[in-house]
């Protein structure tokens, strides 16, 4: 199979089936589970990365979620608010892009065959199928990452001069063009972090790992991961420090990720769903039997905590509320350690 029949391939049948499930679920697009809709709303209509004060109608700046999903969700909300359609147009691009991608990285890698089966994989995932009629980032991410994989495998200098060993395929690149992949990798990891934070965690092992590897080969290939290393700081350093900086302006405090890390936390680290760990042995574990956590008491003894925080001045505001949220699961974790372990 060329890799034109490939691609084809694999793009005709993800284009089928996301398109046919995303016309089934589509009606599910109008949600917003995540507040994304309504920070998107606000940035198209007050230029504000924020929420729209019901009183006031001005633009509340946060930093409650990264900024990228909803900067790209702006370009489509028009007088009657975000487009739906649109949305799923989005979505539905940045999964045939995934699903091409993964299909060439498989042909590179492996084979044809084995691209082709991994595109399936992918364009089948019922992860990836429920999120994409979603308002929510997973769809973007995981375009995000296969495009820095495939930039990887297909730009990468280390591998231009197969046969050869690694310093001498080096020795004929220069500087310039070392640096111009580094800074496109790093834009491209930057993008990551801005669209889920923690890819900053994957970003830093896949620069950091390689490199103190090549503190041990010759003499080039040392030169090519300090030159890459250090382009990607720079790029992470204007980026994220872009974004610190006016969370620092905007709401006090130098939050480089988002206001909604201590809520995260607390979601996995409460009394109720430890309660539920504890518990677990008294039921089935099999899928098909497994009894889902009810978080309806969590969520209800959360709204009562922070009414309380709010009234007696622990919470004023955003970021106190993710430093009060991530309070309560650090105490959670210091008053049930075992469980904690359990629960993880």
């Amino acid at each position: 199979m060329t890799p034109r029949v490939l691609l084809i391939t694999a793009v005709a049948i993800a284009g089928v089936v996301r398109g046919g499930l995303l016309i089934t679920q589509g009606q599910r697009l109008r949600d917003d589970p995540d507040a994304y809709r309504a920070i998107a709303i606000c940035l198209a209509e007050t230029r504000t990365f924020g929420l729209i004060d019901p009183e006031t109608q001005a633009g509340m700046p946060t930093a409650f979620r990264p900024p990228l999903y909803p900067r790209l969700l702006s370009w489509f909300v028009d007088g009657d608010g975000l487009a739906v359609h649109r949305v799923a147009a989005l979505h539905w691009v940045l999964g045939l892009w995934t699903v091409a991608l993964t299909a060439d990285i498989g042909r590179r890698l492996f084979s044809s065959l084995v691209g082709l089966i991994a595109s399936v994989l992918v364009t089948l995932d019922p992860i990836l199928v429920t999120q994409q009629s979603l308002v929510m980032t997973e769809t973007l991410a995981v375009t995000l990452v296969t495009s820095v994989w495939w930039w990887i495998i297909v730009f990468s200098p280390i591998h231009w001069s197969a046969g050869e060993g690694h310093a001498s395929a080096l020795r004929e690149i220069t500087t310039h063009v070392i640096m111009r992949f580094a800074i496109i990798l790093g834009l491209g990891l930057l993008a990551c972090i801005f669209c889920r934070p923690t890819f900053l965690v994957w970003g830093v092992l896949l620069i950091g790992l390689p490199f103190v590897g090549a503190l041990w080969q010759a003499d080039r290939t040392r030169f090519f991961w300090c030159v890459t290393s250090s382009c990607i700081v720079v790029v992470f350093a204007v980026g994220i420090g872009a974004w610190t900086t006016r969370n620092w302006v905007r709401l006090g405090a130098p939050i480089w990720a988002t206001t909604h890390g201590g809520y995260t936390m607390l979601l996995a680290n409460n009394k109720s769903f430890f309660d539920y760990a504890d518990n677990a042995d008294r039921h089935s574990w099999l899928p098909w039997d497994r009894r889902p956590w009810d978080p309806a008491p969590f969520f209800a003894e959360l709204s009562e905590l922070r009414s309380k925080a709010r009234q007696s001045g622990l919470v004023d505001g955003e970021v106190s509320a993710d430093r009060f949220d991530s309070e309560q699961a650090i105490e959670c974790i210091r008053q049930s350690p075992v469980t904690f372990v359990k629960a993880c």
